[in-house]
């Protein structure tokens, strides 16, 4: 009974799992997968696990045309709003008065016809779709995980508004360096746009070195913006991971205090012989087995990481909303 129910909940599982969560979602197959192998009846264990990696087999097929097509449409369809709104922009600045050149650098506003752009265009892309895609991924494995275990998942979930806490500094964070970021560049990029524009005049008054020296002090700036947002995305991974893992361990040592009370409590949650002295498993539908608890732990498990992951393409979302104000 127990390596049926473990088969019809691997089954139930490998739906979480479709949507391109990890590379190694696939490891959760040896885990619940294996309640197959506690049946008795070696044939009915062999059907059953032929079944499952049918089943993969037919999710992976799956997965592929779907993250194909996710990536390729909305790549596709933020390169071309990309498009549009550089002409517009590039537009928009042409018919600006001299006095603008004059209060703005123009330079760094040619630059920032790309800089800013390809930003947007990093909000509006593949970063947002995995967003969406990372969250929906908790929200379903949350929604599966209270299914089977709900007290197992009820004190995994005590720790999500830790982790939401922990991204939202992480966004903002990194929504201040990317501009800080994006500004150094932009300002770098404008005075050699500008170097190149004159390179007559440049090589008339011999400012070659001159010129090279003061970009290359705006590339130092800018670089360590670059790196200071790089730290503060790794120090953020470092927490999110911290508290994630805490969470795990204590999440396994409960899910086998669960099945302990469940067998110590109930005759029928126990592995025993009947009266005939055939072989007798947990039934599956009134005890919480090992697979009902590795379906909820892995579930909360792939659900926070991908909430994790949904940070950076968060921020990107953010960043792009800035430079956006910016151009339009």
């Amino acid at each position: 009974e127990d390596g049926i129910t473990g088969g019809k909940h691997q089954v139930v599982a490998s739906i979480e799992y479709e949507q391109r969560i990890l590379p190694d979602w696939s490891a959760a197959v040896f885990v619940d997968g294996g309640d197959a192998f506690n049946d008795p009846d070696p044939d009915k264990a062999t059907r059953m696990i032929n079944f499952l990696a049918l089943c993969y087999l037919f999710v992976a097929l799956q997965m592929f045309a779907t993250s194909f097509t996710q990536t390729a449409c909305i790549s596709a369809a933020a390169g071309r709003q990309t498009k549009h709104i550089r002409e517009r922009y590039f537009a928009a600045l042409l018919r600006q008065d001299v006095g603008y050149f004059d209060r703005n650098d123009a330079g760094s506003l040619a630059a920032s016809v790309m800089e800013s752009t390809r930003l947007v265009e990093d909000g509006i892309g593949e970063k947002m779709a995995l967003s969406v895609q990372f969250i929906a991924a908790f929200v379903f494995g949350l929604g599966t995980a209270l299914y089977y275990v709900w007290e197992l998942a009820l004190l995994l979930c005590g720790v999500v508004p830790l982790i939401v806490a922990v991204i939202a500094i992480l966004a903002t964070r990194m929504t201040k360096s990317g501009e800080e970021s994006a500004a150094a560049y932009n300002e770098a990029g404008g005075g050699a746009a500008e170097a190149l524009g004159n390179i007559r005049t440049v090589l008339a008054l011999g400012a070659e070195k001159r010129l090279a020296a003061v970009y290359r002090s705006k590339l130092v700036a800018a670089e360590g913006t670059a790196i200071k947002r790089w730290w503060d995305t790794a120090v953020m991974a470092g927490i999110i991971a911290l508290v994630m893992w805490c969470t795990y361990a204590l999440g396994l040592w409960f899910g086998s205090k669960l099945i302990a009370d469940d067998m110590a409590a109930k005759a029928y949650c126990t592995y025993r012989t009947n009266a005939d002295g055939d072989f007798e498993a947990p039934d599956g539908d009134r005890c919480i087995t090992g697979g009902d608890v590795m379906i909820c732990f892995f579930c909360v498990l792939f659900g926070g990481l991908n909430l994790g992951q949904a940070g950076p393409g968060i921020a990107a979302m953010a960043l792009a909303k800035k430079e956006a104000a910016k151009i339009f």
